[in-house]
């Protein structure tokens, strides 16, 4: 598993992202408030219901980047590589870096598996 090293780029507000749907959105109260409520026919409905979804989905992965095992920010990553190589050329002949990202009850959980973080760190340290 490769991760690339990049700089840490926030991800744009989800407003920004979706200004067309919030625009519609004010758009359509401003009008059901002026006239008699217009039906909306199946098309724009099914639309509409695709851009809620996308907007639901957004705040998700915005929420919990972990959960899509994303690395965001590389901080740590490097921090972790500047000790480690100071350990190595100093210190000790050999180091064996421990990590766990469990459950609460102290079970597996393979889906929080540090495996992605092994590359990223051999990288910066080799």
């Amino acid at each position: 598993l490769d991760v690339p090293m990049q700089p840490f780029i926030p991800m744009p507000p989800i407003e920004e992202e979706f200004r067309a749907f919030f625009e519609m959105q004010a758009e359509a109260t401003k009008e059901s408030q002026k006239s008699k409520k217009k039906k909306k026919n199946k098309k724009q409905l099914e639309e509409e219901a695709e851009q809620f979804a996308l907007l639901e989905q957004a705040k998700k992965l915005r929420s919990e980047p972990w959960k899509q095992r994303q690395i965001l920010d590389h901080k740590l990553i490097k921090r972790t590589s500047q000790i480690l190589k100071y350990i190595q050329e100093h210190l000790a002949k050999r180091v064996i870096v421990l990590g766990s990202i469990g459950e609460k009850s102290g079970r597996v959980a393979l889906e929080n598996s540090m495996q992605i973080l092994v590359s990223p760190i051999q990288h910066q340290v080799s």
